[in-house]
């Protein structure tokens, strides 16, 4: 029985970063998992006002878009620092997954 592969580009929000936090869980504090997860929902919640389903239909240009919302929340700079090394992370997992 073969098992059919998946293509990674097909995850949604939700699935994807479910898994980025799995992977997390365990090797971090509880609290940085928490965390890491409040700053995914935030992006979630504009990708979702966005249209966007799947992880395979970001591109470059949404992060900017992102930037430039997040920035109209008059958030702090270290808010905004910790904010996007989250995403930077979640980029690169998903980068990991093909």
């Amino acid at each position: 029985m073969s098992r059919q592969r998946r293509d990674p580009s097909e995850l949604t929000f939700d699935q994807a970063a479910e898994r980025f936090l799995g992977r997390k869980r365990g090797s971090k504090a509880d609290a940085t998992v928490r965390e890491n997860g409040y700053r995914l929902n935030r992006f979630r919640e504009w990708v979702d006002q966005e249209g966007l389903e799947t992880v395979g239909e970001l591109h470059p240009l949404d992060f900017d878009d992102y930037l430039a919302f997040r920035k109209a929340d008059e958030v702090q700079p270290i808010t905004m620092q910790k904010h996007f090394g989250t995403i930077r992370e979640f980029v690169a997992f998903l980068e990991q997954l093909g």
